[in-house]
């Protein structure tokens, strides 16, 4: 049997490392990455009103307009990312999912 010495009012559990610098600007980043991405689709559908005005559409040829613009940009975004990996750009190939 081994026993392990521990110094009084010690609890043998280790204190999590706090986190450093450069782990918080990171996070920072990708919320303030994730904030402009909503912002961006949202937009687009703030503006659906004045957009079905301007191009004399109806509700429902807006929301085929609509899904097919996002469809693409799925598409498109890994398509792009495929390409910039078989270029072996390791680092542009995060550039279009953001």
């Amino acid at each position: 049997m081994v026993t392990i010495e521990t110094s009084p009012g010690d609890t043998g559990q280790r204190r999590p490392r706090p986190a450093s610098r450069r782990a918080w600007g990171i996070v920072v980043l990708l919320f303030l990455f994730f904030t402009l991405n909503f912002a961006d689709k949202a937009a687009i559908g703030l503006a659906s009103h004045q957009i079905r005005d301007n191009l004399g559409i109806t509700a429902g040829q807006y929301g085929l307009l609509s899904s097919a613009f996002f469809w693409l940009f799925a598409v498109g975004a890994v398509a792009l990312t495929a390409v910039l990996r078989k270029m072996g750009l390791p680092r542009l190939w995060l550039t279009p999912d953001l």
